[in-house]
Formats: C-alpha cells, sequence, structure tokens
C-alpha cells in the first residue's frame, strides 16, 4: 500500500528525461522531451543515504509556474545518466507547500525506491 503524505492531494507518475538546462536573464529552465517546459521558481537538491557509491540516485525538488516537480538523476557506475521528471505532486494546499513537503521529502524520495 502506498504511504500517504500529509498535504499531497493526489500524484502523477511521470518519466520524462530532461535533457536540457537553461539559465538566462529570464529565469531557470527545464526542458523535458515530451514538451513540457518547467519555469523554475524554487528548487532543492538532495540525497537519499548512498549504499552503494557506484549506482545511487540524486534528487530535485522543484517548484515551477506548473506546479510541483520531483527529478531524480541515477549515477550508475560512477556516470550520472540524464535527469528524469518524476513526479508530478499535487498539493492540497499550493501556499507554502514546496517549504512544508520538505520535511518529508526524503521519506517520500525513498517510498518511490522502494
Amino acid at each position: 500500500m502506498a504511504r500517504v503524505f500529509t498535504g499531497v492531494r493526489d500524484e502523477r507518475v511521470l518519466e520524462d528525461p530532461v535533457p536540457h538546462f537553461v539559465t538566462n536573464e529570464h529565469g531557470y529552465f527545464a526542458y523535458a522531451d515530451s514538451g513540457l517546459s518547467l519555469t523554475i521558481v524554487r528548487a532543492h537538491s538532495f540525497q537519499t543515504p548512498i549504499t552503494d557509491p557506484e549506482n545511487y540516485p540524486s534528487y530535485l525538488w522543484v517548484e515551477s509556474v506548473n506546479g510541483f516537480y520531483l527529478l531524480r538523476q541515477e549515477v550508475l557506475e560512477g556516470a550520472p545518466q540524464p535527469w528524469v521528471i518524476v513526479r508530478e505532486v499535487l498539493p492540497e494546499e499550493p501556499h507554502n507547500f514546496f517549504y512544508e513537503f520538505l520535511a518529508v521529502l526524503e521519506d517520500y524520495a525513498r517510498s518511490l525506491e522502494a
């Protein structure tokens, strides 16, 4: 059974590679293979505990003008792979959700790895 996280109304499972991140005078953007374009407002990078230094994920929690997204980057045999959007997280209340969800973000990411 999936764990329920406080403040999360729903989530959308994605596997959308992000080959391009762009920073310019207009902002910070992520462009996914599907055509999804994220205008990033805030981002927080983190890692779950690393048990194998040659194979592990890193994460990027993003608030964009489009919504809230979790991106994952796998390191396989020591080589970083492309970033992938793995979840769109739909909050019950978007106000302050980016910061409030930080408290459970590592648990949330580990629940995706299980």
